[in-house]
């Protein structure tokens, strides 16, 4: 009964064993003798493009969509790191003339009437970390144009050709029969190749 099952488990992978294509050109004659002259990209030229000038190295790569994403992401940090810079300015100034006040009362007015130092310290030092974070977010913004543009030269000329196959074909092993392996019974399994 266990060789018929086995005979049985065996022919049923040997006739399930087929190529199977994930794509399929049909109706598209291919000219053997055309040659396609691969453009190949530099990605020491990339980075060193990318450095000097952000973005650069993307447009180098081709990659001309994301050029003002860079931009933009360059113009909108600066943006906002301009304005928490302003607001810092305002609150330093405020914090400087509220500590001349409590330390010389005399003769002068409250610039800030009912507002506590700490309060305004607590503001100028919120709008400075805010500042800080954005100036760091352009510093990365950096660091990631020129990775980017590296990446893009380095896979510029992979290959993704459209031949993709997969094979399933049924296997044996008789490693029982064999005089060093005595007790190890026959097994059966599916092989799985595929091609990228």
């Amino acid at each position: 009964m266990f060789q018929v099952i086995n005979i049985f488990v065996f022919v049923t992978f040997l006739l399930a064993s087929c190529n199977i294509f994930g794509q399929q050109i049909t109706g598209i004659q291919q000219d053997e003798t055309l040659v396609l002259f691969k453009k190949n990209k530099n990605p020491k030229l990339a980075t060193i493009l990318s450095t000097v000038i952000p973005g650069s190295g993307q447009i180098y790569n081709e990659k001309y969509w994301k050029f003002p994403v860079i931009y933009g992401g360059f113009a909108g940090l600066g943006y906002f790191a301009d304005i928490n810079n302003n607001y810092y300015k305002k609150y330093r100034e405020a914090y400087e003339d509220k500590i001349k006040y409590i330390k010389d009362p005399e003769g002068k007015e409250d610039p800030f009437p009912g507002v506590a130092a700490q309060a305004i310290q607590r503001e100028r030092e919120r709008w400075r970390r805010n500042r800080d974070l954005l100036l760091i977010g352009i510093g990365l913004l950096y660091l990631l144009n020129i990775l980017d543009a590296n990446v893009d030269a380095n896979l510029f000329d992979y290959d993704v050709s459209e031949d993709l196959t997969i094979k399933i074909c049924p296997e044996f092993n008789n490693v029982g029969k064999s005089p060093t392996f005595t007790s190890v019974p026959n097994f059966y399994g599916i092989g799985l190749s595929y091609k990228f």
